[in-house]
């Protein structure tokens, strides 16, 4: 009973010392459950009782002086680690066989393993069928599977490969295959060859691994079908870009429509980026200066009008962030213009903007 509690706790080794009568470690050796730990028995034993150790079933014996305990120990608990690892390895390895089994048995993948030197290259059922081909036309080179290859894409797929080669790690390469069976529906998202008659489009997902045998370079691999994931992939760019260009032009329609009531305002509305330039001119009062909406955009404020008194100080006072308004002339009228500094979302000043109107009579008054 200990002896099998005691398998049942993991220990590496078992060391048993000054055992009573040898038929007592005899028995004690057939009792031993079959996942015990390995048993180290110390003894003082002649030829006749070693023989009948031997002879039950112990794996060897060791003289006295060849090693120390400590030695001994050291040595088991190696091997019982390498056994440990041995398993677990053996465990993940099964279990990856097992998923690649089952993706297999699906039809979702195919296998192939490519000879680099003669180009001969082994492919399943699946492999030919996801290019187009069939085990009576495939003639077994790898040049056959790459001509199937999209040609707008098989410059790139290439590179991946030969760097794969050249450094012997594993690659993966997303790519468009052309056949005659494959999904019409990706049609519209994939560019299709500019003749038009080199077949319809399958997206497919390939990954090697290269490996040596019999010093010849070899790549092992799958390949998938992945047409329905790049689908649903370019369906959703396709929604998202179709609703920007549908914010841009309300967008587009909603600046037309205030460019228009601006432009029946007596006023000048005007907006400056962070270099000084005109980014939105519009207003009635702009032809009172003898310009049309939007003709100074992309012009710098400071050279339209550096003959105003005091711009620059007043735009200077704005960047840091002051509201200000002012009286200004220009072209022999005197505009009121206020100054609005807009911070972006670090709180920095990123533009100006302004509203102007002719102030000219009421300034006339005044005096």
């Amino acid at each position: 009973p200990s002896l099998k509690a005691t398998a049942l706790h993991g220990l590496d080794a078992l060391v048993l010392e000054d055992l009573p009568p040898l038929l007592d470690a005899l028995s004690l050796l057939e009792r031993l459950p079959k996942n015990a730990p390995p048993v180290l028995v110390l003894g003082n034993y002649g030829d006749e009782r070693s023989r009948k150790l031997l002879e039950a079933g112990i794996a060897g014996l060791l003289p006295f002086a060849a090693l120390t305990l400590e030695q001994v120990l050291k040595r088991i608990i190696r091997e019982r680690e390498l056994e440990r690892q041995n398993k677990r390895t053996e465990r993940e390895r099964l279990l990856g066989e097992q998923r690649l089994r089952l993706a297999l048995e699906s039809g979702r993948m195919g296998l192939w393993d490519w000879n680099t030197v003669g180009g001969n290259i082994e492919a399943d059922e699946r492999t030919l069928e996801l290019f187009g081909l069939t085990a009576l036309s495939f003639d077994g080179q790898v040049n056959t599977l790459f001509a199937g290859i999209h040609p707008q894409d098989l410059s790139a797929v290439m590179t991946v490969v030969n760097e794969a080669l050249e450094s012997e790690l594993p690659y993966r390469a997303d790519y468009r295959v052309l056949t005659s069976t494959s999904n019409s529906s990706l049609e519209r998202d994939a560019e299709q060859v500019s003749d038009g008659d080199a077949g319809e489009v399958r997206w497919v997902r390939s990954q090697g691994h290269p490996y040596t045998q019999d010093e010849q370079l070899r790549v092992v691999g799958f390949v998938e079908d992945i047409s329905t994931e790049v689908k649903i992939r370019l369906d959703l760019e396709y929604l998202n870009a179709e609703r920007t260009d549908l914010l841009e032009r309300r967008l587009e329609t909603s600046q037309d429509r205030l460019k228009r009531v601006l432009n029946t305002l007596p006023v000048v509305v005007f907006v400056l980026d962070a270099q000084g330039r005109f980014t939105l001119s519009e207003g009635e009062a702009l032809q009172k200066l003898g310009l049309m909406p939007g003709e100074l955009l992309g012009q710098r404020a400071l050279e339209v009008y550096q003959d105003i008194p005091g711009l620059g100080d007043a735009l200077e006072r704005v960047w840091q962030g002051q509201d200000i308004t002012v009286d200004q002339p220009v072209a022999g009228r005197v505009f009121q213009t206020h100054y609005t500094p807009v911070q972006g979302d670090s709180g920095e000043v990123t533009e100006i903007f302004g509203i102007s109107f002719d102030a000219t009579e009421n300034r006339t008054l005044e005096r």
